[in-house]
């Protein structure tokens, strides 16, 4: 003969799971709040990040076309096949 188990319900209201999901938010959210000041990026230099480019006049008559490119940029690594032709 089996006797057949109820759930007595928590105290706190919360679920056992959810409590665990909810402590461990927190403590993930606390732990983000005190990361040391380290694994911030520093400043972008020039010369060695970027490159400072001067301004060129053109005549009022042209239309200038200026292409960038960036290596990690999927879109123009299929676009420079194209570009070259």
């Amino acid at each position: 003969m089996s006797v057949a188990r109820r759930r007595v319900p928590r105290p706190g209201g919360y679920p056992s799971w959810q409590r665990r999901a909810l402590l461990s938010t927190g403590a993930l959210g606390a732990c983000s709040l005190v990361a040391p000041p380290g694994f911030a990026q520093s400043a972008p230099r020039v010369g060695s990040d970027y490159r400072i480019i001067t301004a060129q006049s053109t005549p009022p008559d042209r239309i200038e076309v200026l292409e960038f490119f960036y290596y990690g940029c999927p879109f123009c690594q299929q676009l420079e096949p194209l570009l070259v032709e």
